[in-house]
């Protein structure tokens, strides 16, 4: 009896962790200056590690937390493919693994769907001969100033369509400066395209949509 309650709990973990994996999302790390910030391409702020919170500074201090947070677009009389009238509809990045059935990261054409421009080769990071930075680059990483607007250190930016017909356009600005505190700045586009899924065909063409509210949460 005790083995197959411990064969349970083992099936229920497998499954766990294979939904968490099928909705986890690619994601890189901000790291200019003394902010870290993990951006996700699905544009959710997801669990670090188990944990709760995303550590806003290096020294981990409690006050600097950053929550889980995900958008949440609602909107009322909306009109499906089918002709089906949703008196309310919802649609939302979840902020512990994203369901890419409802908000759907979009692929250039070299299939990257989160992109990192850095206006420098960062550093490598030696203590005792160990190299402590992260790998650079990675896929969808370059060096390349002339893609970066302003006077911005680094800049990620990705696309995510939604089942409502809303395109979510994520830019992620970040800058490091010795005069003054670190900071990032986020630029969300939301474009109402009609465009329900993850192809270049409007399934919606000329929706109006009303009643709209946007929630970061």
């Amino acid at each position: 009896m005790k083995y197959n309650y411990k064969l349970y709990y083992l099936y229920i973990t497998i499954i766990i962790s294979i939904s968490q994996i099928l909705y986890a999302g690619t994601y890189k790390w901000v790291r200019i200056g003394n902010v870290e910030m993990k951006v996700v391409d699905n544009t959710d702020q997801d669990q670090l590690s188990g944990s709760r919170a995303v550590y806003y500074y290096y020294d981990n201090y409690q006050s600097f937390h950053l929550y889980n947070a995900g958008w949440h677009l609602g909107t009322t009389d909306w009109v499906d493919e089918t002709g089906t009238n949703w008196p309310v509809k919802v649609v939302g990045t979840a902020t512990a693994g994203a369901n890419e059935n409802i908000t759907m990261p979009i692929a250039d054409d070299e299939g990257i769907t989160l992109r990192q421009y850095r206006r420098y080769d960062p550093p490598t990071i030696q203590v005792d001969g160990d190299i402590l930075n992260d790998p650079f680059p990675l896929s969808g990483d370059e060096v390349n100033p002339d893609k970066i607007p302003g006077t911005a250190d680094l800049m990620m930016k990705s696309t995510v369509n939604t089942i409502m017909g809303v395109t979510l356009k994520q830019k992620v600005l970040a800058w490091s400066s010795a005069d003054y505190d670190d900071f990032i700045i986020y630029d969300w586009t939301f474009i109402n395209n009609g465009n329900t899924d993850d192809d270049d065909e409007i399934e919606l063409p000329g929706q109006n949509l009303e009643d709209v509210y946007f929630m970061r949460m």
